[in-house]
């Protein structure tokens, strides 16, 4: 019985990890490329559950965004008979290196169940094509000036940049070669500079040559994504606008504006200077220790009375000055209440 029991438990294990059947496309990848990770679960067992959310909501936690990035939208199928569900994600590096991919909690099912991955080695270079190539400066740089230089910084570097805007704890310096920088709460987050009478089209294969193949493109726009730098090239009515922005800096930012515009106000206690004093919350009136209805502690007697036949506690002595009584002490005291 106890066999069979065994052999029971075996075979859910293993048809539970069939069921995932989890998939890497490829466990070697340069920095620009993407790797492509899917796995099959049974239908639904917890049907108020939103799998695209679930999944979205895995992927971004701080953990997970520190090495990875999510390429376009998770793809979702639901087989229409089986009601059985294929998940599919598209995820480009962050940093290079021995990385785990995410772990996906699949919790559309009952139990604590997930999906793994295992690892994937990422290179420090990108290919072109069949090439390696080194990685591009614009990961550490733009115009010559560090991503996360502050203000003060770039305006000493060189007379000729100018501050041309302020506003919400965002500035924007435009350098004398045309290059305008945008920092937000005193760090160099983005760039942005326009090629005039440049078209997209003849300068797509110059781009492409620099940072590979793009992650996605339409017929106005192609966009990169190297690590934390993400590139966008645009066409313009008079050019090619290209767009540099450090998501690591960016997002730092974006998530210290809710903090002190949303959680700070939420979490702000109600009784500060200035509150009402008719809706502040009153005082706990409750004493540290419960009061009780006998004498202050300081001046108990020595010695209280026994509770009929209750076991007595031994005599607490009066102050700190008068010595504890020795175990032999108290198992007299206590042999002779027995017998009285």
């Amino acid at each position: 019985m106890i066999l069979r029991c065994a052999l029971l438990c075996l075979a859910i294990g293993t048809l539970a990890a069939a069921q995932f059947n989890p998939r890497v496309t490829d466990r070697d990848i340069a920095f620009n490329e993407s790797v492509r990770v899917s796995f099959s679960t049974m239908r639904p067992q917890l049907e108020h559950i939103d799998i695209d959310r679930a999944v979205r909501t895995s992927l971004e936690l701080p953990s997970v965004q520190a090495k990875w990035r999510l390429i376009g939208d998770p793809e979702i199928k639901q087989n229409e008979k089986a009601k059985d569900v294929m998940v599919s994600l598209r995820l480009r590096p962050r940093v290079a290196g021995q990385l785990a991919l995410p772990t996906i909690p699949v919790t559309w099912l009952e139990g604590d169940r997930s999906a793994s991955f295992g690892e994937v080695t990422v290179a420090e270079h990108i290919t072109v094509g069949t090439d390696e190539r080194p990685l591009p400066k614009e990961l550490e740089l733009v115009g010559g000036y560090s991503w996360g230089s502050s203000q003060s910084d770039i305006l000493e570097r060189n007379a000729g940049n100018r501050v041309v805007s302020e506003a919400g704890g965002s500035v924007r310096i435009v350098t004398p070669a045309g290059l305008t920088l945008n920092l937000i709460g005193d760090k160099l987050a983005s760039a942005t500079l326009l090629a005039k009478n440049l078209d997209l089209a003849a300068a797509e294969s110059s781009f492409v040559q620099r940072w590979g193949s793009p992650s996605s493109e339409s017929a106005d726009s192609i966009t990169w994504h190297i690590g934390w730098l993400e590139v966008v090239a645009v066409r313009a009515t008079d050019g090619t606008e290209v767009h540099l922005t450090h998501e690591g800096i960016e997002g730092s930012a974006a998530r210290g504006r809710v903090t002190t515009e949303v959680f700070s106000l939420l979490e702000d206690t109600v009784g500060h200077a200035g509150a009402n004093p008719e809706t502040a919350p009153a005082a706990d009136p409750s004493p540290a220790q419960p009061a009780t209805d006998g004498p202050d502690p300081a001046e108990a007697p020595a010695e209280a009375p026994a509770d009929g036949d209750a076991e007595a506690a031994p005599p607490a002595p009066a102050d700190d000055s008068t010595p504890a009584p020795t175990m032999d002490e108290i198992e007299a005291e206590l042999h002779r209440r027995m017998g009285e």
